[in-house]
């Protein structure tokens, strides 16, 4: 399907939010095919991204624990490669900020970000200057600044050893960075694994949000349970659109003059933001949102597909060094509008033409208010 303007987007929802053409469907039918949906969403995206988000974080922990208890440096590749895969394997998973995620908490135990003030940088110097010995209790670790607690603060760490892997070690024996590492390795499968455990317990959140009811005090029928996920897909593409793409636009554009990235330093930014495009694409095509697009909101069925393909084709594209800050001189301005166009239209769609079209409210939006 032929890219859109962004006026011809704006036109086209015009149209559809003015003319009203379509009768969204009502009664019994319309309640099963919408828990449905809900349960495919569950079972396919929900509980596999999350579980495997605590898989990577076990894995990590282990790699972590093994290179210290080893004595020597050599080992050092196999937790470079085990924190690469669970952060990307907690970009398939931010967006999903509901059931045990709701409020944001637990989520910033596991990645305090944004934090455009480096303060995980500052805490963490501060912390391994000052080796306080109870922080090596992943117990009380959980008790402290959520900069300190999560995969951002093991960034820190795994840098430092990739600048003086030798001096990860004093006499053989595991310093306090090896030692607060593990910690915190800990500390993030302790919380991934309570994430797991909430979702699928009896009477966890799987169970409520797939029988809704009066007696719930969040999810009440199943028009709330979709207007959930739907606002976890807007807010998914939000933190994509303000979180990584805004900064790079602004960038090229010179409105900004320095930006930060989620794992910049690591090289994994780019990585970072198509893995959480995949995710986000995944969860729509399990979602079928579009199955209540008709009328003046047909268009959306194909144009929603191609769109995530063709984003996620232009972030895999992007090509950012992580040695030096990012320069106004490594981006192309066009490109960089572009991306800011297809994460812009996609929230544009989803919470102004198929949300409506499948009689859903969609209420606050704890990134933007909307």
């Amino acid at each position: 399907m032929k890219l859109l303007t962004v006026r011809m987007i704006v036109l086209l929802l015009a149209c559809s939010l003015a003319t009203g053409a379509w009768a969204v469907p009502q009664g019994p039918e319309r309640e099963r095919d919408l828990l449905q949906r809900g349960e495919r969403v569950i079972d396919r995206h929900v509980l596999p991204t999350l579980t495997d988000f605590s898989k990577k974080a076990h894995e990590l922990s282990g790699r972590i624990n093994a290179f210290c208890r080893a004595g020597n440096s050599e080992s050092l590749g196999g937790v470079n490669a085990a924190f690469r895969a669970a952060v990307l394997a907690w970009a398939r998973a931010e967006h999903l900020r509901f059931g045990p995620l709701r409020g944001g908490d637990l989520s910033m135990r596991i990645n305090f970000w944004p934090d455009p003030r480096g303060v995980t940088y500052r805490q963490m110097r501060r912390v391994l200057k000052a080796e306080n010995p109870e922080l090596l209790d992943p117990a009380v670790l959980a008790k402290q600044s959520v900069a300190v607690q999560g995969l951002g603060s093991l960034e820190v760490i795994l840098l430092r050893w990739s600048r003086k892997p030798a001096a990860v070690f004093q006499a053989g024996q595991p310093n306090y960075d090896c030692r607060l590492a593990t910690s915190v390795a800990r500390n993030v499968a302790g919380i991934s694994d309570e994430i797991v455990q909430a979702w699928t317990r009896e009477g966890g959140w799987r169970s409520r949000l797939l029988k809704p009811g009066p007696e719930d005090p969040v999810y009440q029928n199943a028009d709330e349970v979709a207007a959930q996920i739907t606002k976890s897909m807007l807010l998914g593409v939000t933190i994509i659109r303000d979180q990584q793409v805004l900064p790079l636009f602004e960038l090229a554009t010179g409105k900004r003059k320095r930006i930060k990235l989620p794992f910049q330093r690591s090289g994994l930014s780019v990585a970072y933001i198509r893995e959480s495009v995949r995710s986000l694409r995944q969860l729509h095509e399990h979602f079928r949102l579009t199955d209540y697009a008709h009328g003046n909101t047909a268009w959306t069925k194909d144009w929603v597909g191609h769109t995530f393909g063709t984003l996620e084709r232009a972030v895999g594209d992007l090509t950012l060094p992580h040695e030096r800050p990012i320069a106004k001189t490594d981006l192309d301005e066009d490109a960089m509008r572009r991306l800011r166009f297809y994460t812009n239209g996609l929230r544009q769609v989803y919470g102004r033409a198929l949300a409506p079209a499948a009689g859903l409210t969609i209420g606050f939006n704890e990134l933007d208010g909307d």
